[in-house]
């Protein structure tokens, strides 16, 4: 419209930029287990060097809060996605939620760093002609300030031990190179079980959009369940 500003300007007349990079690279979840390890190594330095800057992360105000209201507006939407595929499934995620209020609380009081909010393996790209293999992550548009333990939650789900145990030293060899300590995986174990809980919550919330079909909803509800038994153990 009239007197908006052109494209490539801001409004004071400044110029931008966008520089856009070709990564000639491989998802991780198309690769061998050396490049998933290289992924959490990666992801262990990058918490490393951000927990060291928390002030300027907190003044950052394009991040994403991992809050009580974050976690409380993921299960509203998720409660409106239920009711709309099948009023009868509510009640079973009434149960769900419940439990899910549970991660509210426990994530909310975790120690704070840069979160991606997506990070799997189909948003990594590994370059494996380098040694050791370079990660490249993509689509950050989730990027958050929240619980250390966030990402490789969302990284490393469905992985049970030993190569749950593997992954986690990697992990922890990352994040020692800048000094942060990740404790044990049998203490993180709480934590994962909240973001597992909340990855089958937070898709849910997007089913809808996503056009999930009813069948795909009946499934997460039951994968819930399971994961909320769990919890309660």
């Amino acid at each position: 419209g009239q007197g908006e500003p052109e494209r490539g300007e801001d409004a004071t007349g400044g110029r931008r930029w966008l520089f856009l990079e070709y990564v000639p690279g491989t998802e991780v979840r198309n690769c061998r287990m050396p490049a998933w390890h290289a992924a959490v190594r990666w992801l262990g330095r990058m918490q490393g060097a951000f927990a060291q800057h928390g002030d300027a992360l907190g003044r950052a105000s394009f991040l994403e809060r991992h809050d009580a209201a974050f976690f409380e507006r993921t299960e509203m939407r998720a409660t409106d996605a239920v009711r709309h595929f099948d009023p009868m499934l509510e009640p079973r995620f009434d149960r769900i939620a419940e439990r899910y209020r549970s991660v509210h609380a426990l994530m909310t009081e975790q120690p704070k760093t840069l979160v991606h909010g997506a990070y799997r393996p189909q948003n990594l790209l590994v370059r494996q002609d380098s040694d050791p293999p370079a990660i490249c992550v993509t689509d950050w548009e989730r990027a958050a300030l929240g619980s250390t333990f966030f990402d490789f939650g969302c990284f490393a789900y469905g992985f049970e031990s030993p190569e749950l145990d593997h992954l986690w030293s990697s992990y922890e060899a990352g994040a020692k190179e800048y000094g942060m300590l990740v404790g044990t995986l049998d203490a993180a174990r709480p934590f994962l079980e909240c973001i597992y809980l909340h990855r089958i919550v937070n898709w849910l919330a997007h089913s809808v959009q996503h056009s999930y079909k009813p069948a795909t909803v009946e499934r997460l509800i039951a994968l819930g369940e399971r994961h909320s038994e769990t919890q309660a153990a």
